[in-house]
């Protein structure tokens, strides 16, 4: 190492035994000798520029490896000249503005005025990938730079909108009609509410739906969609609250005595249908998680409405009784509900005898200590997709971080280039097996099988989510590994034997290597 800091330092004419212990005696050596001979290439290594590699070098708060990979990728777009240098080996996260810098050049917008923005944008990896987004569609202009780091749109590039927005949009999402939606919700007053759901609208769910809802659903919901355990488990507080001194006919006959006290009303007369006919000796239902029956269950929730100390704050009996008997009559007249809830008038079409005991339950969410119940629907499928797609991708890539050859340090420099370019299509085959059992063991309930067309169509809607800020957390470890190590001697040895072969076609050879964008 140290013949070739020498050899390099006198070519540049720059040739200091400080340099050179410098160099040869940092931990990170074998990652500074590239930074300087990448800089000799263009001409670039002199006092001042080796200067700023040291300091760079020996900061505790910066990556030596960050700084390669930057200058790398501006020497790849043909735009490592002094001033992006100076930008970049200055900047505490060269690696990202060196791609922004990429972005602005390719496309035509790189211009003083540009490149000082960029560099002291306050948070400077979201707006990076903003940029990859508009570039990958084609939109990128100076209008829409413009409005994208607009102090009025500030919200869109905040790490409050990571999740909600970016991680769940895919390059191709990002057209010029979404584009202007995201600005839009940005400048309202609630905005990480509204950047939500323009994000749910450009994917296509249903408004209204957050990605944390635990929404109560149309009248005919428990059966269209499935109810977590938290249904039973609510059963069984029940049970365990009141069973003990409930006498279950008297309190039936309470019920019956109570709706069928009621005022004359299209409502009330299903709630009075509905009691009859699920308290009538024919009809047996249990829950096999509780082992609570749905006359049982009644009488359960018909008591804790009446407990005035296991209520939740704010919620009175009269309100709660209306609830009761809101999912009597949503119970009788389901499937004569549209999805908004209007009744379209016919005969009595009720939904099930299980989701008559998961809406006796429903109605009482919010009201009792005792009763959680969560929700799942196909919509919240859709947003719990690109959560495991990230997590089932993180994993296949971080078992491969740790390159034990250079060999398998290049393919994996290689795959995170194609990620970056093309999203997850080259690893899609070895995660898909993986994302498809882990939301059908969640939302199976909700299909007949995987192979239903609408499971398989959510899943391979997995395969255009983008994870190119996960790339970034492998840049230590890979750093780290022996395949690294034996990549950069690679690359040494070849910068060795270039001193004596400079022909075209040998420079070529050595441009092969991939690394890390």
């Amino acid at each position: 190492m140290r013949q070739l800091v020498e050899s390099l330092l006198e070519e540049a004419g720059i040739f200091d035994p400080g340099y050179v212990e410098l160099v040869a005696n940092h931990q990170n050596s074998e990652v500074i000798f590239p930074v300087l001979e990448l800089l000799q290439q263009e001409k670039m290594l002199g006092k001042a520029n080796m200067n700023v590699v040291a300091t760079h070098a020996y900061s505790r708060d910066l990556n030596p490896m960050d700084l390669y990979w930057a200058l790398t990728s501006l020497q790849g777009a043909m735009i490592l000249n002094q001033e992006h240098f100076d930008l970049v080996a200055r900047h505490a996260k060269p690696l990202q503005l060196s791609w922004t810098l990429c972005y602005l050049q390719g496309a035509g917008i790189s211009n003083q005025d540009n490149r000082v923005l960029v560099d002291a944008h306050a948070n400077l990896p979201n707006l990076s990938r903003a940029l990859a987004y508009l570039t990958d569609t084609g939109i990128l202009n100076q209008v829409n730079f413009d409005a994208l780091i607009h102090a009025g749109h500030a919200a869109l590039l905040t790490d409050a909108a990571r999740e909600p927005v970016w991680n769940r949009l895919a390059a191709r999402h990002l057209t010029q009609v979404n584009f202007q939606r995201l600005l839009t919700a940005s400048e309202q007053p609630n905005a990480m509410q509204a950047l939500e759901a323009a994000t749910n609208q450009i994917l296509g769910i249903a408004p209204n739906i957050g990605a944390h809802a635990q929404a109560l659903n149309p009248a005919q919901s428990t059966h269209t969609a499935s109810v977590h355990r938290s249904v039973s488990e609510s059963a069984r507080k029940l049970r365990d609250s009141y069973s003990a001194s409930l006498d279950l006919e008297q309190k039936v006959d309470e019920i019956k005595a109570f709706i069928n006290g009621l005022p004359d009303s299209p409502k009330n007369a299903a709630a009075r249908r509905c009691i009859a006919r699920i308290t009538a000796v024919d009809y047996a239902y249990t829950d096999q998680v509780s082992d609570v029956s749905t006359r049982q269950l009644l009488a359960l929730v018909f008591t804790a409405i009446h407990d005035g100390e296991r209520r939740c704050d704010g919620s009175g009996t009269e309100d709660a009784l209306n609830s009761f008997v809101e999912a009597l009559y949503e119970i009788q007249r389901g499937y004569n509900l549209s999805p908004s809830g209007q009744d379209q008038g016919g005969d009595d079409m009720p939904i099930c005898i299980a989701g008559t005991f998961n809406k006796l339950l429903e109605k009482l969410n919010g009201i009792h200590h005792d009763v959680t119940i969560v929700m799942i629907t196909k919509a919240q499928a859709a947003l719990k997709l690109p959560i495991v797609v990230r997590e089932e991708a993180l994993a296949y890539l971080s078992a491969r971080a740790n390159p034990a050859t250079s060999a398998e340090c290049i393919a994996f420099t290689r795959l995170m280039q194609s990620i970056k370019k093309d999203g997850i299509e080259d690893i899609w085959g070895n995660i898909k097996a993986q994302i498809a059992e882990r939301i059908f063991d969640e939302f199976g309930s909700l299909y007949d099988n995987q192979e239903h067309p609408e499971f398989q169509t959510l899943i391979e809607s997995g395969q255009d989510l983008a994870i190119v800020d996960l790339l970034d957390s492998f840049q230590k470890e890979l750093a780290l590994s022996e395949g690294y190590r034996q990549y950069l001697s690679m690359i040494l040895s070849a910068s060795s034997m270039f001193a004596h072969n400079n022909s075209p076609e040998f420079a070529s050879s050595l441009s092969t290597s991939a690394a890390p964008q």
